[in-house]
This record gives C-alpha cells, sequence and structure tokens, in this order.
C-alpha cells in the first residue's frame, strides 16, 4: 500500500503516523522548492509572499470585507514548499472556525463538523503551554510542537 501526501505540517504529521505502519510506503512531495534559511525567521514569511513559494491564491470577490482590494478580493498566502503555507505564514497555526466546519457538515461534508475533526486537532499538539493545554482545547504528545516565544521583549 503506497500513499502521497503533501508535506505541509498536517501533511508531514499524516505521513509520520502512516509510516509507522510497516506495511505502508509513504513518498511526501511538496510542489515547490526548499525555502531558504532566511524562510526560518517568522518575521520574514510574509517577504515570500507572490513568489516561486506561494501558489498565489486570492478569494473569490468578497461582499462585506477587502474592501479597498482589488475586486475586494483577499490574499490568500499557501505555500509550495516543505512546510506548506507554514512558509508563508510566519509559523502561525490556524485551526479554523468551529462554524466553517460546521457549515460544511451541513452542505453534506460529513464526517467534517468541528466535534468530528476537533479530536484531531488534538491529536495534532504538543502543546508546551499549560496555560493552554491545561484549558481542554489543546493536548500534549502529538507531533506538532507549539508554544509562545521563549522570550519577551523589553518595553
Amino acid at each position: 500500500m503506497s500513499f502521497q501526501v503533501e508535506a505541509g505540517s498536517a501533511g508531514a504529521a499524516v505521513a509520520g503516523r502512516l509510516s509507522e505502519i510497516e506495511c505502508v510506503s509513504v513518498l511526501l512531495l511538496e510542489a515547490g522548492r526548499s525555502p531558504p534559511i532566511i524562510n526560518d525567521v517568522p518575521v520574514l514569511a510574509r517577504n515570500f509572499w507572490f513568489t516561486d513559494l506561494d501558489w498565489q491564491y486570492k478569494t473569490v470577490a468578497q461582499k462585506t470585507t477587502g474592501f479597498g482590494l482589488v475586486d475586494n478580493k483577499v490574499i490568500w498566502p499557501s505555500g509550495k514548499g516543505l512546510g506548506g503555507s507554514s512558509l508563508l505564514k510566519g509559523m502561525m497555526y490556524v485551526r479554523g472556525n468551529r462554524k466553517n466546519y460546521d457549515d460544511w457538515e451541513k452542505q453534506g461534508a460529513k464526517g467534517w463538523g468541528y466535534s468530528d475533526v476537533f479530536p484531531y486537532f488534538l491529536k495534532l499538539e504538543e502543546n508546551r503551554d499549560p496555560e493552554y493545554y491545561n484549558n481542554g482545547y489543546h493536548a500534549r504528545g502529538g507531533p506538532v510542537t507549539f508554544h509562545k516565544p521563549r522570550y519577551a521583549a523589553e518595553i
């Protein structure tokens, strides 16, 4: 049995889990090239929007947002390279809105309601911030580590 997955945060986690199964082969692919080392500095991620590391997506015209943008289309950075969209989003982890998942399920995407996907968010996390992993919405033991910056800027 073999699978093909992309090499973003979620794809890499899936590939890691699948590779634990002895009879499974995993080919981890990504459309782009390896990013330059400077991409490891989160504040510089924005500099890679609209480059060959970005699919350069925009949303459809928006009715209630995107004012001041060309045709009210919002820029939607999506990475192509090892690391996926994490390359372009400054190492931010965003799960999405509960209502979006529930709306998808109502529209026929069975198994995509928030209550269905929430356990997988928890399974993904190795959250190192006690104030978060103790609140019931985060967890420890997963393959992707989350924590606040390890420094505090002087004011």
